[in-house]
């Protein structure tokens, strides 16, 4: 089992000047690179567990589905708040024995 951490990229709010619209765009561009470098490691596995409390987990599991490379790779998503590294043992062990 290997364990990737991540962060998420937040964009700018609604009433987002010009000075933080180019940096809304420059953060949507490392947000996708960030998660091509994902897929390239994802690539090496059959299943695949993305959680965390943030909508990242549904951004990247919708762009690994839309690239058939993933199309035999069991990838899912879980809800989890922040969990600290004890935590995050556990999450990841009792998902992975229930799916036995």
């Amino acid at each position: 089992m290997q364990t990737l951490e991540s962060v998420h990229f937040t964009g700018a709010g609604d009433t987002a000047s010009d000075g933080d619209k180019h940096l809304h765009h420059k953060e949507q561009g490392n947000e996708t690179g960030f998660y091509k470098h994902l897929g390239e490691i994802i690539k090496g596995y059959d299943d695949v567990l993305l959680f965390g409390p943030t909508d990242a987990k549904l951004e990247l599991h919708n762009m690994l589905r839309s690239d058939s490379h993933f199309e035999k790779i069991k990838i899912e998503t879980e809800a989890s708040e922040r969990l600290t590294p004890n935590q995050l043992h556990a999450f990841v062990t009792r998902y992975f024995q229930r799916e036995l």
